[in-house]
């Protein structure tokens, strides 16, 4: 096996903080139904814009819910619904991923997609200032 690059490592670092903050903000249940581990299988961390398509907000918490597998099933088949519904119950988080979305956009634009590790360490301190 590999060894994980600077890189690789900040990211996964990432996704770690910003699942636990998602599930800690969204009161460790499903935003669509309301299931709890007690009541599903499984929860997701689930992105409402996909990681495939802006890698610079796979780690903001904006781009992020709780979702049962189920939910998470129905959030991936029918995505466009989906954000719908989550910009009926939370606006203004939907209204900051719009922004922050536009933005990547115009910054891959310039860097041909390319995130450079720098982003990854700011990225970072975003995220462990928001568990302080």
């Amino acid at each position: 096996m590999a060894k994980k690059t600077r890189r690789q490592l900040l990211r996964t670092e990432c996704e770690h903080l910003c699942r636990d903050i998602v599930f800690e903000r969204d009161g460790h249940r499903c935003v669509r139904c309301g299931a709890t581990t007690r009541t599903a299988a499984k929860l997701d961390w689930s992105h409402l814009i996909r990681r495939s398509r802006c890698t610079r907000l796979i780690c903001d918490p904006d781009n992020s819910v709780v979702h049962c597998r189920d939910c998470h099933y129905f959030h991936g088949a029918n995505e466009g619904m989906s954000m719908l519904q989550i910009a009926v119950l939370r606006p203004a988080q939907c209204l900051r991923l719009v922004e922050k979305y536009d933005q990547s956009v115009r910054e891959s634009n310039k860097n041909s997609g390319y995130v450079p590790i720098s982003f990854w360490e700011e990225q970072l301190e975003r995220l462990k200032d928001l568990t302080t």
